[in-house]
């Protein structure tokens, strides 16, 4: 053996166990940037089992001031879910200026393999420049699914209760939302939620910006 073979091997196995220590904190965090960019990847095509909607297809919205001075806004085109479905939505949203801020009223419409409205209420310090589909039971909403109404009370992605309706003679009645809201710690209010999707479901989303609809929608 010469002196520089000699050399190479007399590492102490203090050396030897830092040098092994090293090469298994590479190869971890390898692995772990690498499940990371499989995540992403999952994520952007949609495969992680919720429906993603098309970044491309969700445009900037024009808002158009209304005689009443209310301000409504329609999405231009289709946002479309990345699931096999296929599934496109559309909104249309029409706010009121009320104590310096806006209170307004939410519709979004599915059609594909199943077709939906979904209506919904909230305020807001400022308007969206965005029109996405909103579907969490939040507060009081109502909606069709395939021609079939009914109300619910959610608090965020859970529906606490709903009121499948034979006509609008079933409705709920202010005073029950009302209450069962406060009693639940559920944010929100009530409002006209059933005469807005009677009249947009006999008409289109552009009916929220008739005077079919009216500040009266709201309480």
């Amino acid at each position: 053996m010469t002196d520089g073979e000699a050399d190479m091997g007399s590492g102490s196995p203090e050396e030897a166990s830092f040098a092994q220590r090293n090469r298994l904190v590479l190869l971890t965090g390898l692995a772990l940037a690498l499940a990371l960019w499989l995540l992403y990847e999952a994520g952007e095509k949609g495969l992680l089992g919720e429906p993603t909607a098309e970044r491309s297809s969700v445009e900037r919205i024009a808002w158009q001031l209304l005689p009443d001075g209310s301000q409504f806004a329609i999405s231009a085109s289709p946002v479309v879910s990345s699931s096999s479905s296929m599934t496109e939505h559309r909104s249309a949203m029409r706010c009121w200026p009320q104590d310096n801020q806006f209170s307004c009223v939410s519709i979004t419409k599915s059609s594909g393999a199943l077709s939906a409205l979904n209506v919904s209420s909230y305020s807001t310090d400022d308007l969206p420049g965005y029109l996405l589909p909103i579907f969490d039971q939040d507060g009081y909403t109502c909606s069709t699914v395939l021609g079939s109404p009914q109300e619910s009370i959610g608090n965020g992605s859970a529906t606490l209760t709903s009121n499948q309706l034979r006509s609008l003679d079933d409705r709920w009645s202010r005073k029950f939302v009302t209450r069962f809201m406060a009693e639940n710690r559920v944010k929100g209010q009530w409002f006209d939620c059933l005469t807005v999707l009677r009249e947009v479901s006999s008409g289109s989303l552009e009916t929220l910006g008739t005077t079919l609809i009216t500040k009266s929608v709201l309480p």
